[in-house]
């Protein structure tokens, strides 16, 4: 929980899980992200997981694995 909180430098970010999920506000607020890769064993993303994550967020292709995704976990996100 609050991993990377409101980290603005944060750019990139490759996640592979070993728990099989991504907790909740885990990069809530790090407003730089631009790239993110979620490995395939992914199976739920918490809720506010990426809440407000990046102005400028490139592709992101969620795991066939993820069964469940929680409320606002890609909320208030800038696409490119």
């Amino acid at each position: 929980k609050y991993m990377f909180y409101k980290c603005t430098s944060l750019r990139s970010i490759d996640v592979k899980s070993t728990s099989g999920q991504i907790p909740e506000s885990f990069c809530e607020g790090c407003t730089s992200l631009e790239t993110m890769r979620l490995a395939e064993g992914l199976t739920s993303i918490e809720k506010k997981a990426f809440y407000q994550a990046s102005k400028n967020l490139g592709e992101l292709t969620i795991p066939s694995t993820v069964t469940s995704i929680k409320d606002s976990a890609f909320y208030a996100i800038a696409w490119k």
